[in-house]
């Protein structure tokens, strides 16, 4: 009995210890699988099919290094390779192990590491897929190829995305490559990868930073190792950041970060177009100024602040906060990278102003005397805008040009204005001091997914084309320097001089030539991220674009007209629920647009709100509001009708 219980016992072992090994491996196996499948597909082989790239015989470039996944189409059995620009001139080859053979349209056979048929962009063909002579499945593959536009490959560590779209702030080394237009490889090396962005992390298509080893310049850009890959999923046009930037650099705005549109891949999977633009950063990125953090931490033997200390002013509200380190340069004039920063509370160093809420991006950790030293100089800034230049004089302190570099100043006016950039002077508003210089200068602009008619809580073409934005929406620094007695002159001058040619030549040539360079990539985009009738979603695309370009056209008119006789314009206000947003008619003049048509209020997201549908606009009277509506004087409050479904 005894020993058929040690047998017993011994036949369970033997059963049961190698499954209780196994089991875990296999959970493992299983992780990794879903680690390194960004989304859940259907059951099929088509997955497991790759297209690599490969080296041409005799070729001199180097083409190795690249492997496509397939993405699922709208319709049963549908597949897409979304290929980079220059496919057509790789020698690429279809891979797969999982079995013996690919037949392309019942006549053209492929084994693993055989070839593409060379007129492969544009077609479809029909597959099937063989095993040991028998064919299992069927489907169809439409190869697609970018055109115009470079492209950017990461490979994480782990071979997948899974942790880095979980997690903001989780960080992972990778390896880049980028390839021109043409398909040739510009740049590659070793980077490491995180996500970006606020409110747009919440959205499917997400933003990524890089911090690359090496400085490099990518794509013929001045070299930096700070890189961002912007989504643009909140701008349906994904040209008004870019826009921004243009018209920037030809103001002359020192730091405009460069940028150039690329197709993204991500570990064989192609994510989209993204906007490949320098950081706003002073360590790496586009920004040139001295960098003190650098400094600190060179005084410091390399080490780290022991922590942070926060003030407060005597009423209990916030004052500034700053890091605590054993030591710090003689010399803390600079350089300081500053932005008006309504999260300023997740930093390490800020402080707040009466206006504004300051977070210090450069040095991220400040020391005490550095922050003492930066408050007090941007606050007596502050304070010359709120005073007049005799009293400032007559009190030994410095007036507002002694603090303000005028001329960049006016271009930031300028740009915030006429793009109508919801988040002016709240959020990636940035400006610098530099060492040996006591002048603030404003810039880099950054982050312009929120303007021409987009706000966060609405979509108001027609009436931000004719606002007022800064001085009736965004009453701050800006719009206290306008005020200034020569202040106006200079931006008006930079505007007619410098903005204003350069918005023409966007609007004439640039901007189109843009977008014509990046339609088959919005194509294969629109797909990726599941358009059911891509064609359509393109067409949408196109008018998005042509939207834009109409906006602008109108918004210049509007300023030129406006600049040159304000008193001939009435003011039309339109009172939303939590905001009031208004346009500027001539008098006597019908409104021109029925403000019903425009998309109202979007729901406040942030503190779960919805607000009821906004069906007409109503004048004091109560008489309703269309396009034909004659405004007849100077000020004139509307009030929305409210119903529907």
């Amino acid at each position: 009995m005894k020993n058929r219980n040690r047998q017993t016992l011994l036949c369970f072992l033997l059963v049961f210890l190698p499954l209780a090994v196994l089991i875990p491996v296999f959970i493992g196996m299983e992780a990794e699988k879903g680690e390194k499948d960004a989304d859940p597909v259907r059951a099929s082989f088509f997955p497991q099919i790759r297209i690599t790239t490969a080296a041409r015989a005799g070729g001199a470039e180097n083409t190795d290094g690249q492997s496509f996944m397939l993405t699922e189409g709208g319709e049963q059995d549908q597949w897409t390779a979304l290929l980079p620009s220059g496919a057509g001139r790789m020698d690429l080859r279809v891979t797969f192990s999982a079995f013996d053979a690919l037949i392309l349209d019942g006549e053209i056979r492929l084994r693993s590491g055989d070839p593409l048929p060379e007129d492969f962009a544009g077609h479809t063909y029909r597959v099937s897929l063989e095993k040991k002579g028998t064919v299992f499945e069927e489907g169809k593959i439409l190869f697609l190829e970018g055109s115009g536009t470079p492209s950017v490959y990461i490979e994480t560590r782990s071979g997948g995305m899974k942790r880095i779209n979980a997690d903001r702030s989780y960080t992972e080394s990778a390896v880049y490559t980028v390839r021109t237009a043409d398909g040739a490889v510009q740049s590659g090396g070793s980077c490491r990868i995180h996500g970006r962005g606020h409110s747009s992390w919440d959205m499917d298509k997400k933003s990524y930073s890089l911090n690359l080893e090496e400085t490099d310049g990518l794509l013929g850009m001045t070299p930096a190792s700070k890189w961002a890959l912007v989504s643009n999923a909140m701008d349906s046009s994904m040209l008004r950041s870019w826009t921004a930037y243009q018209l920037a650099a030809a103001m002359g705005m020192e730091y405009t970060p460069e940028c150039c549109f690329v197709d993204l891949y991500l570990n064989g999977r192609y994510n989209g177009v993204y906007l490949l633009a320098q950081r706003v950063n002073a360590d790496g990125g586009s920004v040139g100024i001295r960098n003190l953090g650098r400094l600190n931490e060179q005084h410091n033997r390399g080490g780290s602040p022991t922590g942070t200390v926060k003030t407060v002013t005597e009423d209990g509200q916030d004052d500034m906060q700053y890091c605590t380190w054993k030591g710090q340069p003689e010399d803390i004039s600079g350089g300081y990278l500053l932005e008006c920063d309504g999260r300023y509370a997740d930093k390490d160093s800020w402080f707040l102003t009466e206006w504004n809420n300051i977070s210090v991006e450069c040095p991220e950790q400040c020391t005490r005397a550095e922050m003492e030293y930066i408050s007090a100089l941007v606050r007596d800034a502050e304070a010359s805008l709120l005073e007049s230049d005799m009293r400032r004089k007559s009190s030994g302190r410095r007036q507002w040009r002694e603090c303000f570099d005028q001329r960049s100043w006016a271009a930031m006016y300028i740009l915030q204005e006429f793009m109508v950039q919801y988040d002016t002077e709240n959020y990636s508003f940035f400006f610098y001091k530099k060492d040996g210089d006591d002048l603030l200068y404003a810039g880099p602009v950054w982050d312009f997914d929120l303007s021409m008619g987009r706000l966060w809580w609405a979509d108001l073409p027609q009436t931000t084309q004719r606002c007022r934005w800064i001085r009736n929406a965004r009453r701050a620094w800006l719009s206290m320097l306008m005020a200034k007695p020569g202040f106006k002159a200079t931006a008006d001058a930079l505007y007619l001089d410098s903005f204003r040619p350069a918005l023409l030549q966007l609007l004439k040539e640039d901007l189109p030539r843009q977008a014509d360079a990046m339609a088959s990539s919005v194509a294969m985009d629109r797909i990726r991220w599941g358009a059911e009738d891509p064609d359509a979603a393109v067409r949408k695309w196109q008018e998005d674009v042509a939207g834009i370009r109409s906006w602008m056209r109108g918004r210049d008119e509007f300023v030129c007209d406006y600049y040159r006789d304000p008193d001939s314009y009435s003011w039309v206000i339109f009172e939303y629920t939590d905001y009031n947003i208004s346009c500027y008619v001539k008098t006597g003049r019908p409104l021109g647009f029925d403000p019903a048509d425009q998309p109202g209020e979007a729901a406040n997201l942030e503190y779960g709100v919805t607000y009821e549908p906004i069906t007409g606009w109503e004048m004091p009277d109560g008489t309703p509001v269309t396009r034909d509506t004659r405004i007849d004087q100077k000020e004139v409050i509307l009030t929305p009708v409210r119903g529907g479904s």
